[in-house]
Protein backbone atom coordinates (compact mmCIF):
# COMPACT_ATOMS: atom_id res chain seq x y z
CA UNK A 1 0.00 0.00 0.00
CA UNK A 2 1.01 3.72 -0.65
CA UNK A 3 0.59 6.49 1.64
CA UNK A 4 -0.52 3.68 4.50
CA UNK A 5 0.86 2.87 8.25
CA UNK A 6 1.20 -0.31 6.95
CA UNK A 7 4.37 1.08 5.68
CA UNK A 8 5.31 2.42 8.74
CA UNK A 9 8.07 -0.18 9.18
CA UNK A 10 9.81 1.17 6.18
CA UNK A 11 10.94 4.50 7.06
CA UNK A 12 13.97 3.48 8.90
CA UNK A 13 15.77 1.12 6.86
CA UNK A 14 14.57 3.27 3.42
CA UNK A 15 16.23 6.19 5.65
CA UNK A 16 19.58 4.30 5.76
CA UNK A 17 19.79 2.97 1.91
CA UNK A 18 19.43 6.63 1.35
CA UNK A 19 22.46 8.42 3.17
CA UNK A 20 24.15 5.02 2.49
CA UNK A 21 24.44 6.26 -1.11
CA UNK A 22 24.97 9.58 -0.25
CA UNK A 23 21.44 11.01 -0.56
CA UNK A 24 20.77 14.14 1.75
CA UNK A 25 18.21 16.84 1.39
CA UNK A 26 21.06 19.34 1.02
CA UNK A 27 21.44 17.99 -2.45
CA UNK A 28 17.88 18.86 -3.64
CA UNK A 29 18.01 22.28 -5.66
CA UNK A 30 14.42 23.07 -5.47
CA UNK A 31 12.45 22.93 -1.87
CA UNK A 32 10.01 20.09 -1.30
CA UNK A 33 6.78 21.20 0.53
CA UNK A 34 4.38 18.13 2.27
CA UNK A 35 1.27 17.31 0.49
CA UNK A 36 -0.35 17.03 4.30
CA UNK A 37 0.16 20.52 4.72
CA UNK A 38 2.26 22.91 2.79
CA UNK A 39 5.12 22.95 5.22
CA UNK A 40 8.48 22.89 4.17
CA UNK A 41 10.36 19.47 5.04
CA UNK A 42 13.06 19.84 6.71
CA UNK A 43 15.13 16.38 6.59
CA UNK A 44 15.71 12.84 4.75
CA UNK A 45 13.60 11.06 7.30
CA UNK A 46 10.65 13.37 6.89
CA UNK A 47 10.45 13.16 3.39
CA UNK A 48 10.23 9.37 3.37
CA UNK A 49 7.79 9.13 6.15
CA UNK A 50 5.52 11.26 4.21
CA UNK A 51 5.59 9.49 0.71
CA UNK A 52 5.34 6.11 2.50
CA UNK A 53 2.92 6.62 5.48
CA UNK A 54 1.39 10.75 5.46
CA UNK A 55 -1.86 11.61 3.97
CA UNK A 56 -3.04 13.68 0.92
CA UNK A 57 -4.05 17.05 1.62
CA UNK A 58 -4.00 18.45 -1.65
CA UNK A 59 -5.65 21.93 -0.65
CA UNK A 60 -3.78 22.43 2.06
CA UNK A 61 -0.78 21.73 0.48
CA UNK A 62 -1.31 23.99 -1.92
CA UNK A 63 -3.09 27.04 0.12
CA UNK A 64 0.26 29.12 0.27
CA UNK A 65 1.28 28.94 -3.35
CA UNK A 66 -0.30 32.22 -4.44
CA UNK A 67 1.22 35.62 -5.70
CA UNK A 68 0.97 36.84 -2.02
CA UNK A 69 3.49 33.95 -1.47
CA UNK A 70 5.68 34.86 -5.26
CA UNK A 71 4.35 32.19 -7.09
CA UNK A 72 2.61 32.95 -10.27
CA UNK A 73 2.96 29.84 -12.12
CA UNK A 74 2.95 25.86 -11.15
CA UNK A 75 4.24 23.73 -13.12
CA UNK A 76 3.43 19.82 -13.88
CA UNK A 77 5.46 17.50 -14.46
CA UNK A 78 3.38 14.35 -15.08
CA UNK A 79 1.93 13.30 -18.09
CA UNK A 80 -1.16 15.74 -17.51
CA UNK A 81 -4.52 13.49 -18.93
CA UNK A 82 -4.84 12.93 -22.22
CA UNK A 83 -4.88 14.84 -25.56
CA UNK A 84 -8.62 14.23 -25.98
CA UNK A 85 -11.63 16.41 -26.02
CA UNK A 86 -12.31 14.99 -22.77
CA UNK A 87 -9.45 18.26 -21.72
CA UNK A 88 -6.79 18.11 -19.83
CA UNK A 89 -7.72 15.81 -16.62
CA UNK A 90 -4.87 14.90 -13.99
CA UNK A 91 -3.70 16.46 -10.87
CA UNK A 92 -2.69 19.77 -13.35
CA UNK A 93 -7.04 20.19 -13.91
CA UNK A 94 -7.78 19.99 -9.95
CA UNK A 95 -4.54 21.55 -9.07
CA UNK A 96 -6.06 24.71 -11.62
CA UNK A 97 -9.63 24.20 -10.35
CA UNK A 98 -8.02 24.84 -6.78
CA UNK A 99 -6.23 27.61 -7.20
CA UNK A 100 -8.18 29.65 -9.51
CA UNK A 101 -8.64 32.97 -9.17
CA UNK A 102 -5.50 33.24 -7.06
CA UNK A 103 -3.38 34.63 -9.63
CA UNK A 104 -1.57 30.85 -10.46
CA UNK A 105 -1.36 29.64 -14.05
CA UNK A 106 -1.00 25.82 -14.21
CA UNK A 107 1.75 24.84 -16.93
CA UNK A 108 1.97 21.17 -18.04
CA UNK A 109 5.60 20.57 -18.38
CA UNK A 110 4.52 17.74 -21.72
CA UNK A 111 3.20 20.14 -23.92
CA UNK A 112 5.64 22.69 -25.56
CA UNK A 113 4.23 23.49 -28.51
CA UNK A 114 0.69 25.03 -29.26
CA UNK A 115 -1.94 22.35 -28.23
CA UNK A 116 -5.57 22.37 -29.07
CA UNK A 117 -7.32 20.62 -25.64
CA UNK A 118 -4.77 22.88 -23.60
CA UNK A 119 -5.64 26.03 -25.55
CA UNK A 120 -9.31 25.21 -24.79
CA UNK A 121 -8.79 24.50 -20.80
CA UNK A 122 -9.37 28.02 -18.89
CA UNK A 123 -6.71 28.97 -16.88
CA UNK A 124 -4.05 26.05 -17.99
CA UNK A 125 -1.13 26.46 -20.43
CA UNK A 126 1.68 24.60 -21.62
CA UNK A 127 5.69 24.91 -20.95
CA UNK A 128 5.94 26.46 -24.57
CA UNK A 129 3.94 29.71 -22.79
CA UNK A 130 7.81 30.30 -20.53
CA UNK A 131 9.44 30.66 -24.19
CA UNK A 132 6.67 32.31 -26.14
CA UNK A 133 8.14 35.86 -24.79
CA UNK A 134 4.38 36.59 -23.74
CA UNK A 135 3.68 35.43 -20.26
CA UNK A 136 0.00 34.65 -19.38
CA UNK A 137 -1.01 34.72 -15.96
CA UNK A 138 -3.97 33.10 -13.85
CA UNK A 139 -6.56 35.57 -13.04
CA UNK A 140 -6.37 37.10 -9.93
CA UNK A 141 -9.72 37.24 -8.35
CA UNK A 142 -9.43 39.81 -5.30
CA UNK A 143 -7.60 42.73 -7.84
CA UNK A 144 -9.83 42.19 -10.62
CA UNK A 145 -13.29 42.27 -8.77
CA UNK A 146 -12.70 44.03 -5.78
CA UNK A 147 -14.06 47.38 -4.64
CA UNK A 148 -12.22 50.75 -5.63
CA UNK A 149 -12.25 54.34 -4.39
CA UNK A 150 -12.67 56.66 -6.72
CA UNK A 151 -13.35 60.52 -7.12
CA UNK A 152 -17.29 60.96 -8.74
CA UNK A 153 -16.30 64.03 -11.64
CA UNK A 154 -19.56 65.55 -10.68
CA UNK A 155 -19.10 66.46 -6.85
CA UNK A 156 -15.53 65.06 -6.33
CA UNK A 157 -16.84 62.71 -3.48
CA UNK A 158 -15.11 59.51 -3.27
CA UNK A 159 -17.34 56.77 -3.98
CA UNK A 160 -17.22 53.10 -3.73
CA UNK A 161 -17.00 51.51 -7.37
CA UNK A 162 -17.20 48.18 -8.63
CA UNK A 163 -18.40 46.66 -11.54
CA UNK A 164 -22.40 47.26 -10.43
CA UNK A 165 -21.28 50.69 -10.33
CA UNK A 166 -19.65 51.11 -13.62
CA UNK A 167 -22.85 49.54 -15.43
CA UNK A 168 -25.70 51.18 -13.47
CA UNK A 169 -24.03 54.46 -12.03
CA UNK A 170 -25.41 53.60 -8.63
CA UNK A 171 -24.25 52.25 -5.49
CA UNK A 172 -23.97 48.69 -5.04
CA UNK A 173 -26.44 48.07 -2.96
CA UNK A 174 -29.73 47.33 -4.53
CA UNK A 175 -33.68 46.84 -2.91
CA UNK A 176 -34.59 43.78 -4.93
CA UNK A 177 -38.36 43.54 -6.10
CA UNK A 178 -40.56 41.92 -2.84
CA UNK A 179 -44.34 41.30 -2.58
CA UNK A 180 -46.17 43.60 -1.65
CA UNK A 181 -43.37 45.86 -0.14
CA UNK A 182 -42.50 47.14 -3.48
CA UNK A 183 -45.30 46.20 -5.77
CA UNK A 184 -49.35 46.57 -4.49
CA UNK A 185 -48.36 49.59 -2.30
CA UNK A 186 -44.55 50.10 -2.31
CA UNK A 187 -44.53 52.46 -5.86
CA UNK A 188 -43.94 54.94 -3.21
CA UNK A 189 -41.16 53.20 -1.59
CA UNK A 190 -39.66 52.19 -5.06
CA UNK A 191 -39.52 55.76 -6.39
CA UNK A 192 -37.77 57.07 -2.88
CA UNK A 193 -35.36 54.95 -3.62
CA UNK A 194 -35.04 55.83 -7.15
CA UNK A 195 -34.50 59.62 -6.25
CA UNK A 196 -32.25 58.82 -3.41
CA UNK A 197 -29.87 57.57 -5.65
CA UNK A 198 -29.88 53.52 -5.11
CA UNK A 199 -31.35 51.09 -7.49
CA UNK A 200 -35.15 49.57 -6.77
CA UNK A 201 -36.98 47.29 -8.22
CA UNK A 202 -40.97 47.32 -9.07
CA UNK A 203 -42.13 43.77 -7.54
CA UNK A 204 -44.81 42.63 -10.78
CA UNK A 205 -46.15 39.82 -8.61
CA UNK A 206 -48.62 42.10 -6.68
CA UNK A 207 -49.64 43.65 -10.08
CA UNK A 208 -52.53 40.87 -11.29
CA UNK A 209 -54.02 42.96 -13.95
CA UNK A 210 -52.76 44.93 -17.03
CA UNK A 211 -54.77 48.21 -16.26
CA UNK A 212 -53.70 47.80 -12.98
CA UNK A 213 -49.79 47.36 -13.59
CA UNK A 214 -50.26 50.20 -16.55
CA UNK A 215 -51.16 52.72 -13.45
CA UNK A 216 -49.02 51.37 -11.19
CA UNK A 217 -45.96 52.39 -13.42
CA UNK A 218 -47.37 55.73 -14.31
CA UNK A 219 -47.91 56.76 -10.79
CA UNK A 220 -44.03 55.55 -9.79
CA UNK A 221 -43.08 57.73 -13.41
CA UNK A 222 -45.02 60.45 -11.80
CA UNK A 223 -43.37 60.09 -8.19
CA UNK A 224 -39.68 59.66 -9.66
CA UNK A 225 -37.62 62.48 -10.89
CA UNK A 226 -36.33 63.00 -14.44
CA UNK A 227 -34.07 60.74 -15.10
CA UNK A 228 -34.48 57.95 -12.77
CA UNK A 229 -35.43 54.84 -14.72
CA UNK A 230 -37.67 51.75 -14.11
CA UNK A 231 -36.83 48.05 -13.34
CA UNK A 232 -39.81 45.33 -13.19
CA UNK A 233 -39.18 42.29 -11.02
CA UNK A 234 -41.24 39.20 -13.31
CA UNK A 235 -41.95 36.25 -11.88
CA UNK A 236 -41.23 34.08 -15.07
CA UNK A 237 -41.99 31.10 -13.30
CA UNK A 238 -46.21 32.26 -13.22
CA UNK A 239 -47.45 32.34 -16.83
CA UNK A 240 -50.55 34.55 -16.21
CA UNK A 241 -48.25 37.37 -15.07
CA UNK A 242 -45.28 36.66 -17.35
CA UNK A 243 -47.87 36.91 -20.06
CA UNK A 244 -49.56 40.22 -20.08
CA UNK A 245 -46.34 41.88 -17.92
CA UNK A 246 -43.63 41.51 -20.35
CA UNK A 247 -45.52 42.70 -23.66
CA UNK A 248 -46.52 45.80 -21.46
CA UNK A 249 -43.30 46.06 -20.81
CA UNK A 250 -42.52 46.53 -24.33
CA UNK A 251 -45.31 48.27 -25.48
CA UNK A 252 -44.49 51.07 -22.45
CA UNK A 253 -41.15 51.19 -23.53
CA UNK A 254 -41.76 51.70 -26.73
CA UNK A 255 -43.73 54.98 -25.93
CA UNK A 256 -41.63 56.15 -24.30
CA UNK A 257 -42.02 54.73 -20.26
CA UNK A 258 -38.14 55.07 -18.66
CA UNK A 259 -37.87 51.21 -18.34
CA UNK A 260 -33.83 50.38 -18.39
CA UNK A 261 -34.33 47.03 -17.28
CA UNK A 262 -35.77 43.98 -16.49
CA UNK A 263 -35.40 41.36 -13.44
CA UNK A 264 -36.32 38.01 -14.86
CA UNK A 265 -37.17 35.74 -11.33
CA UNK A 266 -38.22 32.06 -10.44
CA UNK A 267 -36.70 30.26 -12.96
CA UNK A 268 -34.28 31.38 -15.81
CA UNK A 269 -36.23 30.43 -19.53
CA UNK A 270 -35.01 27.29 -22.06
CA UNK A 271 -32.69 28.79 -24.61
CA UNK A 272 -35.01 29.34 -27.45
CA UNK A 273 -37.33 31.38 -25.19
CA UNK A 274 -34.10 33.38 -24.02
CA UNK A 275 -32.95 34.01 -27.54
CA UNK A 276 -36.68 35.38 -28.47
CA UNK A 277 -36.43 37.14 -24.65
CA UNK A 278 -32.55 38.69 -25.53
CA UNK A 279 -34.01 39.78 -29.13
CA UNK A 280 -36.97 41.61 -27.66
CA UNK A 281 -34.86 43.39 -24.87
CA UNK A 282 -32.70 44.82 -27.88
CA UNK A 283 -35.37 46.14 -29.61
CA UNK A 284 -36.53 47.86 -26.99
CA UNK A 285 -33.43 49.41 -25.82
CA UNK A 286 -33.19 48.08 -22.12
CA UNK A 287 -29.64 48.44 -20.60
CA UNK A 288 -29.56 45.35 -19.29
CA UNK A 289 -31.84 42.08 -18.10
CA UNK A 290 -31.11 40.73 -14.42
CA UNK A 291 -32.13 36.54 -13.71
CA UNK A 292 -32.71 35.11 -10.53
CA UNK A 293 -31.28 31.77 -10.76
CA UNK A 294 -31.94 28.99 -7.72
CA UNK A 295 -29.26 26.36 -8.31
CA UNK A 296 -26.26 25.37 -9.51
CA UNK A 297 -27.66 24.34 -12.74
CA UNK A 298 -30.07 27.33 -13.35
CA UNK A 299 -26.68 29.54 -12.54
CA UNK A 300 -25.00 27.74 -15.13
CA UNK A 301 -28.04 28.58 -17.26
CA UNK A 302 -27.62 32.17 -16.75
CA UNK A 303 -23.99 31.95 -17.65
CA UNK A 304 -25.65 30.42 -20.96
CA UNK A 305 -27.40 32.67 -21.97
CA UNK A 306 -25.00 35.62 -21.15
CA UNK A 307 -22.32 33.99 -23.43
CA UNK A 308 -24.63 33.60 -26.03
CA UNK A 309 -25.47 37.68 -26.00
CA UNK A 310 -22.51 39.15 -25.26
CA UNK A 311 -24.03 42.10 -26.42
CA UNK A 312 -26.34 42.61 -23.04
CA UNK A 313 -25.21 42.51 -19.64
CA UNK A 314 -26.14 39.79 -17.63
CA UNK A 315 -27.41 40.97 -13.55
CA UNK A 316 -26.85 37.51 -11.87
CA UNK A 317 -28.73 37.66 -8.75
CA UNK A 318 -28.18 35.08 -6.12
CA UNK A 319 -29.67 34.83 -3.17
CA UNK A 320 -29.75 30.89 -2.50
CA UNK A 321 -32.25 29.73 0.53
CA UNK A 322 -31.67 32.21 3.63
CA UNK A 323 -33.36 35.07 1.59
CA UNK A 324 -36.70 33.92 3.05
CA UNK A 325 -36.23 30.80 1.17
CA UNK A 326 -38.90 31.86 -1.63
CA UNK A 327 -36.32 31.71 -4.15
CA UNK A 328 -33.96 28.87 -3.70
CA UNK A 329 -33.54 25.88 -1.23
CA UNK A 330 -29.76 25.86 -1.46
CA UNK A 331 -27.60 26.97 1.03
CA UNK A 332 -25.92 30.48 -0.12
CA UNK A 333 -22.20 29.65 -0.32
CA UNK A 334 -21.94 26.17 -1.72
CA UNK A 335 -22.96 27.13 -5.06
CA UNK A 336 -21.17 29.96 -5.79
CA UNK A 337 -18.27 28.25 -4.69
CA UNK A 338 -18.69 26.04 -7.51
CA UNK A 339 -19.84 28.42 -10.31
CA UNK A 340 -17.92 31.57 -9.29
CA UNK A 341 -14.96 30.42 -11.56
CA UNK A 342 -17.39 30.08 -14.71
CA UNK A 343 -19.27 33.24 -13.59
CA UNK A 344 -16.20 35.62 -13.70
CA UNK A 345 -14.89 33.88 -17.29
CA UNK A 346 -18.28 35.87 -18.91
CA UNK A 347 -17.06 39.27 -19.30
CA UNK A 348 -20.77 41.00 -19.25
CA UNK A 349 -22.14 39.38 -16.61
CA UNK A 350 -22.67 41.39 -13.39
CA UNK A 351 -22.51 39.12 -10.04
CA UNK A 352 -25.15 40.75 -6.97
CA UNK A 353 -25.73 38.44 -4.07
CA UNK A 354 -28.43 38.75 -1.37
CA UNK A 355 -28.74 36.54 1.76
CA UNK A 356 -30.45 38.08 4.31
CA UNK A 357 -27.71 41.20 5.21
CA UNK A 358 -28.84 43.50 8.19
CA UNK A 359 -26.12 45.80 8.08
CA UNK A 360 -22.76 47.07 6.73
CA UNK A 361 -20.19 44.33 9.04
CA UNK A 362 -21.98 41.59 7.55
CA UNK A 363 -22.26 42.68 3.55
CA UNK A 364 -18.76 44.15 3.18
CA UNK A 365 -16.93 40.78 3.46
CA UNK A 366 -18.99 39.83 0.50
CA UNK A 367 -17.75 43.19 -1.70
CA UNK A 368 -14.49 42.64 -0.67
CA UNK A 369 -14.48 39.09 -1.75
CA UNK A 370 -13.13 37.44 1.86
CA UNK A 371 -15.97 35.74 2.99
CA UNK A 372 -14.54 32.84 0.62
CA UNK A 373 -11.21 32.65 2.44
CA UNK A 374 -13.46 30.76 5.30
CA UNK A 375 -13.32 27.89 2.93
CA UNK A 376 -10.10 27.26 1.72
CA UNK A 377 -10.96 29.48 -1.56
CA UNK A 378 -9.24 32.65 -2.94
CA UNK A 379 -11.29 35.82 -2.50
CA UNK A 380 -14.25 36.02 -4.55
CA UNK A 381 -15.61 39.86 -4.62
CA UNK A 382 -19.14 40.41 -5.56
CA UNK A 383 -20.50 43.34 -7.56
CA UNK A 384 -23.35 44.31 -5.64
CA UNK A 385 -25.45 43.38 -2.89
CA UNK A 386 -28.74 43.01 -2.87
CA UNK A 387 -31.22 43.92 0.46
CA UNK A 388 -34.87 43.19 1.06
CA UNK A 389 -35.82 43.13 5.00
CA UNK A 390 -33.83 45.83 5.74
CA UNK A 391 -36.00 47.99 3.16
CA UNK A 392 -39.29 47.16 4.69
CA UNK A 393 -38.14 49.24 7.84
CA UNK A 394 -38.13 52.93 5.60
CA UNK A 395 -40.14 55.52 6.09
CA UNK A 396 -41.63 55.16 3.39
CA UNK A 397 -42.33 51.60 3.39
CA UNK A 398 -45.75 50.79 3.79
CA UNK A 399 -44.89 48.13 6.40
CA UNK A 400 -46.59 48.04 10.02
CA UNK A 401 -44.71 49.82 11.98
CA UNK A 402 -44.71 46.51 14.34
CA UNK A 403 -43.39 44.99 12.05
CA UNK A 404 -40.92 47.28 10.76
CA UNK A 405 -39.63 47.18 15.31
CA UNK A 406 -39.39 43.28 14.74
CA UNK A 407 -37.39 43.56 11.63
CA UNK A 408 -34.76 45.57 13.10
CA UNK A 409 -34.99 43.74 16.56
CA UNK A 410 -33.99 40.51 15.10
CA UNK A 411 -30.44 38.88 16.35
CA UNK A 412 -29.89 37.13 13.41
CA UNK A 413 -28.69 33.28 13.03
CA UNK A 414 -25.87 32.77 15.76
CA UNK A 415 -24.51 30.07 13.71
CA UNK A 416 -24.99 30.15 9.58
CA UNK A 417 -24.65 25.95 9.49
CA UNK A 418 -28.35 26.33 11.55
CA UNK A 419 -30.00 29.11 8.55
CA UNK A 420 -32.28 25.72 7.53
CA UNK A 421 -33.80 25.44 10.79
CA UNK A 422 -35.89 28.47 10.26
CA UNK A 423 -37.86 26.26 7.19
CA UNK A 424 -39.90 25.42 10.67
CA UNK A 425 -38.69 27.09 13.44
CA UNK A 426 -36.49 30.02 14.98
CA UNK A 427 -32.73 29.23 13.73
Amino acid sequence: PFRSPACASAVAPITADAARVGFTLGTLAIPVYSTADGSAITSLEQLIAMQATGCMRFRAAVATLDQAHGVTHILDLGPGGGRTGSGVGGSAQFTADIKEGAGIRVLLARVTTPDVVVESTPHIGGLNELFSGEMVFGPNWAVAHAPTLVKRASDGKMVLNTRFTEVVGKPPCIMSGMTPTTSTNGFELVAACGNGGYHGELAGGGLPLPDYARQTVNKLVEMQEPGVGITLNMLYLNAYLWGFQWPLVQDMAKSGTPFESITVAAGVPTPEVAAELMEAVRSVGLQYVAFKPGSISSIYDTIDVANENPDITIMLQWTGGRGGGHHSFEDMHEPILETYGAIRRCPNIVLLCGSGFGDAEASWPYLDGSWAEAFGRPRMPMDCILMGSRWMTCKEAATAYEVKKLICAAPGVKSESEWEESYEGDA
